[in-house]
C-alpha cells in the first residue's frame, strides 16, 4: 500500500505580501504569474505584486482549454530569463498555469501532452495561491483541459508538475463572492464523503477523509460568517479531501461531471454540488449505511443517516440559485437522460464500481433524471 503527499504549505492571513520572501526562500527571482482577470483591480492583490515584472491576467469564460495554453506558450515562450510560475486563481487558472510550466521547457503543442505524458523536460517550478476552496489542485499534480476541437476533457497530468509552494491565504478567499466560497465547499465536502465511501478506500485515505468531512461539514451547516477562522477551515477541508482522493478513487459522478462540463459549460465544481447528492440518496435508499460513520454524534446509525442527508440538503440549499440556473441547459435539452446514459455505457458502467453499493442500470436511470430535475 503506497500513500503519497507531496505538499509545501505557507498560510497565514495576508501571507501573500510576503510572495517575495518565499522566492527568495526558494532561490527563485522572475515569475510569470498568471492571475485571474477578476483581481486586476484588486488593491490588496495588485499590492502584493507591484514588485514583479510580469504578469498575465487570465480571462477564462469555461474551464481552461488546450486552445488557450497554445496561445500562451506562444505569446512567453520568447521570455528567456523567466524560472517559474505562479498561478493565483481557482482550480482553472492554477491549472493553466501548471500547464504552461510544462509548455515553456517543451516542444510542441499542448495536446501532444494530453494525458499522463512520459519522457519530458522538467517543467519550471510553480507556486499556487487558490482563490477558492473547492479544487485542491495546489497541492497535486494533475492539471484538467479541455479540447474545444475534440470535446475531450483529460488534461495534462505529469508528477514532474508537482507545486514546489502552496500559499494560502484567507484574506484572497473573502474577496470572492459568498455563492463562490459556498459552492466550493461543497463541491469538497461531497468529494471527501465519495472518497471515504469508495471501495478503494483505506484506513488512512478515511482519517484524511473524515478530518475533511468534519471542517468542511461543521463549517458551512453552522457557517454565520466567513471570517479568518472559517476560510482556514474550509481551505483545509479541501486540501485534506485532496489528500484522500489522490491516494484512493472518487464516486460514480466524476465522468457525469466532465461530461457537463464539456457539453454543458457547467464547472465541475458546481456540478458537484447536485450530482453526488443523487447518487448519496439512492445508495441509502438501497440500504447503504456506511455514511452514519462520518456523524460524530452519540445517536442509533439510522438517526446518524438522517442526519447526514438532511444536513446535506440543508447545505446544498444555500447555493439553490446556481444550482437552478446550471440546470437550465440539462432541462431544456429532451435527450439529456439519453446522452447521459449513453456516455456511461461507453465505460461500460466502469465509474459506477467506485461507488459503495451495486446500482443497476434502472438505479442509475433513476440517479440521472434526478440531477436533471
Amino acid at each position: 500500500m503506497i500513500f503519497k503527499i507531496n505538499a509545501n504549505i505557507f498560510y497565514k492571513r495576508d501571507s501573500l505580501l510576503e510572495l517575495k520572501k518565499q522566492l527568495f526562500k526558494l532561490n527563485l527571482k522572475q515569475p510569470l504569474i498568471i492571475c485571474d482577470k477578476i483581481f486586476k483591480k484588486d488593491k490588496y492583490i495588485t499590492t502584493s505584486l507591484k514588485k514583479f515584472r510580469y504578469i498575465h491576467f487570465l480571462e477564462l469564460k469555461n474551464e481552461p482549454t488546450y486552445e488557450i495554453l497554445d496561445f500562451l506558450k506562444k505569446k512567453y515562450k520568447k521570455l528567456k530569463n523567466i524560472d517559474c510560475l505562479i498561478g493565483i486563481g481557482g482550480g482553472s487558472c492554477i491549472d493553466t498555469a501548471k500547464g504552461l510550466a510544462l509548455l515553456l521547457k517543451n516542444s510542441g503543442p499542448s495536446i501532444k501532452y494530453m494525458g499522463f505524458p512520459k519522457n519530458i523536460k522538467k517543467p519550471l517550478p510553480l507556486i499556487a495561491v487558490p482563490t477558492t476552496v473547492s479544487t485542491g489542485t495546489e497541492v497535486i499534480y494533475n492539471a484538467v483541459f479541455t479540447s474545444e476541437k475534440n470535446k475531450i476533457k483529460l488534461g495534462i497530468n505529469s508528477e514532474l508538475n508537482y507545486p514546489v509552494l502552496a500559499i494560502l491565504d484567507t484574506k484572497i478567499i473573502q474577496k470572492s463572492p459568498k455563492e463562490i466560497i459556498i459552492q466550493s465547499a461543497i463541491a469538497s465536502l461531497v468529494r471527501a464523503i465519495e472518497t471515504f465511501t469508495s471501495v478503494h478506500s483505506t484506513e488512512v485515505t478515511k482519517i484524511f477523509a473524515k478530518q475533511s468531512f468534519n471542517l468542511l461539514f461543521d463549517s458551512l451547516l453552522n457557517i454565520k460568517s466567513f471570517n479568518h477562522k472559517t476560510i482556514e477551515k474550509l481551505q483545509w477541508g479541501s486540501i485534506f479531501s485532496m489528500f484522500a482522493l489522490s491516494n484512493s478513487s472518487g464516486g460514480p459522478c466524476g465522468v457525469i461531471n466532465y461530461y457537463l462540463s464539456v457539453n454543458y459549460k457547467i464547472p465541475q465544481a458546481l456540478a458537484y454540488n447536485f450530482t453526488a447528492f443523487e447518487f448519496f440518496k439512492k445508495n441509502i435508499e438501497k440500504g447503504y449505511s456506511n455514511y452514519s460513520e462520518l456523524i460524530n454524534k452519540n445517536i442509533t446509525k439510522k438517526k446518524k443517516l438522517n442526519f447526514f442527508i438532511n444536513s446535506l440538503s440543508k447545505i446544498i440549499f444555500m447555493n439553490k440559485e446556481r444550482i437552478r440556473n446550471a440546470k437550465k441547459s440539462l432541462i431544456n435539452d429532451n435527450k439529456f437522460e439519453e446522452k447521459i446514459f449513453n456516455q456511461f455505457g461507453k465505460f461500460d458502467f466502469i465509474p459506477l464500481k467506485n461507488n459503495p453499493i451495486h446500482l443497476s442500470k434502472n438505479d442509475l436511470k433513476q440517479v440521472i433524471k434526478n440531477i436533471k430535475h
